[in-house]
């Protein structure tokens, strides 16, 4: 009996570490095996143009961070981009919450956004596909990122799911792949 319950307490801590994301739905026919999520927060500018952000980054590549850093990226593999700022004199990180997805990029205040990219045989992000409405809401904003998402894409699918990302600094790699990143089969 001990055993068992030793055995029992151990595969649940054991359940219990790491980050858990789960992404149902597709968009133009294709769904997003969520293998890694990393997220980046901060804040930047100064004055009315201040933001404060959380982006948090969806991928069907297992290592993100260290992959995605060392310029290392999966060919035909989606990736689904969720961002939530804060814009303003006193911008900060966002807190917990639950943020609207607007499309609108004059929109001051807590706003949320998502986008979806499907990238082509070379590593290229595809056409973005960006969500028109629904919520993202951040149960946690520091070290990394815990949450949800309810989206409806431009396209007219529809998005939803949860998300544990660890913190990664990310952005610049992904989002501009450079002549001496590798493509990964």
């Amino acid at each position: 009996m001990r055993l068992t319950l030793l055995l029992s307490l151990a595969g649940l801590i054991a359940g219990c570490g790491g980050t858990h994301t789960q992404v149902t739905g597709s968009v133009g026919g294709k769904s997003l095996n969520a293998l890694d999520a990393v997220a980046l927060s901060g804040v930047t500018g100064t004055g009315p143009g201040k933001t404060g952000a959380v982006i948090v980054m969806i991928g069907e590549q297992a290592s993100a961070c260290t992959n995605w850093t060392g310029g290392k990226f999966k060919s035909n593999a989606a990736l689904l981009m969720l961002t939530v700022g804060v814009r303003g004199e006193t911008a900060t990180v966002p807190p917990p919450g639950t943020y609207p997805v607007t499309t609108s990029s004059s929109t001051t205040g807590p706003v949320g956004a998502a986008v979806w990219y499907v990238t082509d045989d070379k590593c290229k992000a595809g056409s973005p596909v960006p969500a028109t409405s629904g919520t993202i809401k951040l149960d946690s904003s520091t070290d990394g990122a815990r949450g949800s998402f309810d989206l409806k894409m431009l396209d007219g699918s529809a998005l939803t799911g949860s998300f544990g990302a660890t913190s990664c600094l990310f952005l610049t790699r992904v989002l501009n792949p450079d002549s001496d990143s590798t493509c990964m089969p």
